[in-house]
């Protein structure tokens, strides 16, 4: 009994060794059936990585026989009966099965670094390259793109979105395959497509690395509500189901302005990477703030502002949509703009006077009861997803259907409406935002290369005054884009952040906030109207004094614009 309790401890270490690597090769033998169900048709994968796919498995397979060998070995010792022929065919079988599982280990070592070398593992070529840091996004011809450049574990079936700040030539990137006419529709099963010259898309979408010669993803449908802001449809979706994978998308100098002038002129291009995930996205959007709240009060030029839980897609953002009524006038006409990377939605009614920047100010009916009412997208077979495009009602980057009751479903028309109601007086709010702080500081060092820089300001702001035009990085050229959020406690305030592609070290960037950024009232910002390090910001009434005006409204009657330097007011720009 002694005998077999020495040989069952001596043998127990190899059983449990054998059990945890039986478990590692049914793991990756449930990899190889995913990537095996790449060549049916329900991943895209390339012949290399099938190909390593095959070797794991027959590695997964030859060590599986080897840890036979081995516990079979063992099982002929713990029964020898003390035998010494037994125990040495017992010896040579565990010797053999343990040199066996040795080189199969070190070989499925191997294949996995050569898979990682030649395949990839998820990480950028090259960390700090996410885009072509040419100026193009942000201070030149795009206004923003999604996924965001370096944006990670993005879901396989991701649109790709472009907003351009000028009209572009639809025929210079589309293919009108419908035939009918207009270029960006898409019919039933018949979507329009990029177009391609000399056999290369004008908009290329690639696995990181092979950008310059593909291959390339195509079909890629297209469409477009207004020929600025376009959204690309990989048909087949990016990406795998077992390690996450870089992609770039490059826009070529072959697209055009409405003019007929190249869009990118010199730059020559643009380009950004993102990474993309393992995973399908069936989650619903939803409505994650609304503002005026419901069943407030406020002044006849608030913005109505719609902030959903992640990018929707602009072609479903529509006047038949997202509908505005009152009692006096159904529909409220006005204007919808999308802003802050594609998850805000805001409302303008019609003009009704200008701010202190002499720009134009809209305004919703007053003394009414105001509805605003966000639709859900008819749906196909297979919810969340939705008919279309064209969608009627608001969908999501991948086509998912607007959750209006936010309970985790997507249920169509109707059921996931999203609806609520305000008030609004006759009077007109004009009290302007300021600043409040900003990350960095004027003149700091040592700033982290990737951080975004921040602005805080005094109230809410309209967001879809926040672009790159008014938030910008002056010098040196960099890539930059806009995102902004909601901060408290109380009062509630809005953060801005210019975010941007990586900072060159021992480099001075020059930020510039200008008085195109407003309020939820259209009220612009006074330049510079805030103080450097600690004190409160200028007081309206000393520049009322300055301008021999008795208040605001006599201020906003010279539509003039002054300064706040040092808590002095001032009729030239800060030092």
């Amino acid at each position: 009994m002694f005998k077999l309790s020495k040989k069952f401890k001596l043998i127990l270490p190899v059983i449990l060794v054998a059990s945890f690597l039986i478990g590692s090769f049914v793991f990756a033998q449930a990899e190889i059936t995913d990537e095996l169900g790449t060549t049916l048709g329900l991943t895209t994968k390339t012949l290399r990585s099938m190909l390593i796919s095959v070797i794991k498995a027959a590695l997964g397979f030859f060590g599986i026989i080897a840890v036979s060998v081995i516990l079979y070995g063992g099982f002929t010792w713990m029964t020898s009966g003390g035998s010494t022929e037994k125990i040495e065919k017992a010896k040579k079988i565990l010797v053999n099965g343990l040199i066996g599982l040795v080189i199969i280990l070190l070989s499925f070592a191997i294949v996995q670094f050569v898979s990682r070398s030649i395949v990839g593992n998820g990480s950028p070529t090259n960390p700090g390259d996410e885009s072509s840091g040419n100026g193009a996004l942000g201070g030149g011809i795009i206004e923003s793109v999604y996924p965001a450049p370096g944006q990670r574990d993005v879901a396989r079936n991701t649109f790709v979105a472009v907003t351009f700040k000028e009209e572009i030539d639809p025929t210079s990137l589309i293919v009108d395959t419908s035939g009918n006419g207009i270029f960006g529709d898409c019919l039933p099963a018949n979507c329009d497509t990029v177009l391609e010259v000399a056999g290369v898309p004008v908009v290329k979408i690639a696995k990181q690395g092979e950008i310059t010669g593909g291959p390339y993803v195509v079909p890629v449908s297209v469409t477009t509500n207004d020929n600025m802001t376009f959204i690309f449809d990989p048909t087949p979706i990016l990406g795998n189901s077992s390690y996450n994978e870089w992609y770039t998308t490059e826009l070529t100098n072959d697209i055009n302005k409405a003019d007929g002038t190249p869009a990118f002129g010199a730059l020559g291009g643009f380009d950004w990477s993102f990474e993309i995930g393992t995973y399908i996205d069936t989650t619903p959007p939803y409505v994650k703030k609304v503002f005026p709240i419901a069943s407030g009060t406020y002044a006849k030029n608030v913005v109505i502002q719609i902030q959903f839980s992640e990018a929707i897609n602009p072609t479903s953002v529509r006047n038949d949509t997202i509908i505005v009524d009152s009692i006096g006038t159904s529909p409220v006409p006005g204007t919808l703009y999308i802003s802050n990377q594609y998850r805000t939605v805001e409302f303008l009614g019609s003009p009704c006077g200008t701010n202190s920047c002499n720009e134009v100010i809209y305004c919703l009916p007053g003394n009414e009861s105001i509805t605003v009412t966000a639709l859900a997208a008819t749906l196909t077979g297979e919810p969340p997803l939705s008919v279309g495009p064209p969608f009627n009602g608001i969908v999501d980057m991948v086509g998912n259907s607007l959750d209006g009751d936010h309970d985790g479903d997507a249920e169509g028309p109707g059921v996931d409406d999203y609806s609520w109601n305000f008030n609004t007086t006759d009077e007109i709010e004009i009290s302007p935002p300021t600043i409040d702080s900003v990350n960095p500081v004027s003149g700091q060092r040592g700033v982290v290369l990737r951080d975004p820089i921040e602005v805080i300001f005094s109230e809410l702001m309209m967001q879809s005054s926040l672009r790159t035009t008014n938030l910008r990085i002056i010098s040196p050229i960099v890539d930059y884009w806009i995102t902004a959020e909601d901060i408290g406690p109380p009062p509630i305030r809005t953060q801005a952040d210019i975010n941007h592609s990586v900072f060159n070290t021992a480099t001075d960037y020059k930020p510039e906030v200008t008085a195109g950024v407003k309020d939820m009232y259209q009220n612009c910002m006074f330049p510079g109207a805030r103080t450097e390090g600690t004190g409160s910001p200028c007081e309206p009434s000393a520049l009322y004094v300055l301008l021999g005006v008795a208040d605001e409204q006599a201020f906003l009657d010279l539509h003039v614009n002054y300064y706040c330097c040092d808590e002095t007011w001032s009729n030239t720009p800060c030092p």
